[in-house]
């Protein structure tokens, strides 16, 4: 089984050497009819021999369709010289079948002919190696290149999520900052009615404190009239002790009336701060 499929596989290289070779003698052709067609049959040799190479003859009977004025060339073998082994000559073979309407041989009829497929064989597999590495570097390339991609996209989505958070710090910085101004332009007239309500309270005690004040010093006043008409030789002991207890009375209602600071200095203003005076 192996055997065959081995042979199997030599024989399906053997035509695709065979193809290949048909293909570039086709291609070697195409540039014979594209020679100018300046260069007549006449003017062209009748026989053209190099020792060794080979011989390139004209071939009355065929005529280039691209090239009517041009005989078509043939070439033949007329040595036993092997070609793989005589570059020279085979050099000058080359030269000699790029001339203008030569014919290239059948590979059938070719002097080592195995040894030539066995070169294009070799040359085919190399080739194919080549190909397969080209593809595999493509494919690698085509994997970088989706790689690529993919972290340009996974960058370019952070970077949008970073712009979408940005964005909603600073809507919600403005909206709060507009919640503290509204806030402070209706806390503000609060703060300062109880600040009214704390001075109006001290000014009515004020006034409590220098009524009792006035009373105050008026017994006082009365008390010292009565004591010196009592030092006088005068009777009034029980409007004295009257008088006495009614001070006592009054001092008691001063003391409790009485306002330590009436300034406004030690008042616990509200702060008006840049945020609360500030206008939309």
């Amino acid at each position: 089984m192996a055997v065959s499929q081995r042979f199997e596989n030599e024989h399906a290289l053997t035509d695709e050497v065979d193809s290949l070779t048909h293909r570039r003698r086709r291609r070697v052709l195409e540039e014979i009819n594209t020679v100018t067609s300046g260069s007549s049959s006449s003017g062209l040799p009748p026989l053209l021999r190099v020792s060794g190479e080979g011989t390139s003859w004209i071939n009355p009977g065929v005529r280039l369709s691209s090239v009517p004025e041009a005989s078509s060339w043939a070439f033949s073998y007329d040595n036993e010289i092997l070609i793989l082994e005589n570059p020279d000559s085979l050099a000058a073979i080359w030269r000699k079948i790029r001339a203008e309407g030569c014919e290239l041989p059948s590979l059938e009829g070719m002097r080592e002919r195995d040894a030539y497929v066995r070169m294009a064989v070799t040359n085919a597999k190399v080739a194919r190696e080549a190909e397969r590495q080209r593809e595999a570097k493509i494919e690698e390339s085509k994997r970088k290149l989706a790689a690529a991609e993919a972290g340009k996209v996974a960058i370019q989505s952070d970077v949008d999520s970073m712009k979408e958070k940005h964005r909603r710090e600073i809507e919600g910085r403005d909206r709060q900052a507009r919640k503290d101004r509204h806030l402070a332009r209706l806390s503000l007239p609060r703060e300062y009615d109880g600040v009214l309500a704390v001075v109006k309270n001290k000014l009515e005690q004020k006034k409590k404190e220098t009524a009792a004040e006035i009373r105050l010093q008026e017994v006082g006043a009365r008390i010292e009239a009565l004591t010196e008409y009592n030092e006088g030789g005068f009777e009034l002991e029980a409007e004295l002790e009257s008088l006495k207890d009614l001070e006592i009375s009054l001092e008691v209602d001063y003391g409790l009336a009485s306002v330590s600071d009436p300034s406004l200095s030690r008042l616990d203003l509200p702060e008006i701060s840049r945020v609360s005076v500030k206008q939309d």
